[in-house]
């Protein structure tokens, strides 16, 4: 019997017909048979894509076939769909990570409460920010109204004294 398969990322992507092998429809294989079969065939280690059965999950029309039920449900011409199941680290890796997630909840559990201390000692809000803003602004303008003044006493002086000098020649 062959069916379509389609394959769903993050897995390596595949669209293909896949022809059953016999043995797991005619004797009465299992669905886990059928995803050992397609993990043989399909994703193969030469192409840097190896999956154990475990790995995977198989849907057809949205649903899933749990392992253990029948490879007969599966019909000639279905879609299935190939997923990666949510849990692919390894029994010693998954028992690791839960006994730390254990012991680091007991921990937690036994541990009073720590204290929270801000990062720097002041906290600076809008209106306190804007402020600063404006008393900048005020140095900067008041620095450009002394330049100015310099420049126009300056000015003044120059002409002021051009004047007395025309003054004296001619008198």
């Amino acid at each position: 019997m062959r069916v379509r398969v389609l394959t769903i990322p993050p897995l390596p992507h595949v669209k293909a017909w896949f022809e059953i092998p016999s043995f797991i429809t005619s004797s009465g294989g299992t669905i886990e048979s059928l995803k050992i079969a397609i993990c043989e065939q399909m994703f193969k280690p030469d192409n840097g894509t190896k999956f154990h059965h475990s790995q995977i999950s198989l849907e057809v029309d949205q649903y899933e076939l749990l392992d253990h039920s029948s490879a007969q449900i599966v019909r000639e011409n279905d879609l299935i769909e190939i997923k990666l199941t949510q849990q692919r680290l390894s029994g010693v890796k998954r028992k690791r990570e839960q006994y730390e997630a254990t012991s680091f909840a007991l921990k937690k559990a036994s541990q009073p409460p720590m204290k929270v201390f801000p990062l720097a000692t002041h906290h600076y809000s809008q209106t306190h920010i804007l402020f600063q803003i404006c008393i900048a602004l005020r140095f900067y303008l008041f620095f450009v109204y002394f330049i100015c003044v310099v420049y126009i006493v300056h000015f003044v002086h120059f002409v002021h004294f051009r004047i007395i000098d025309r003054l004296i020649f001619i008198l």
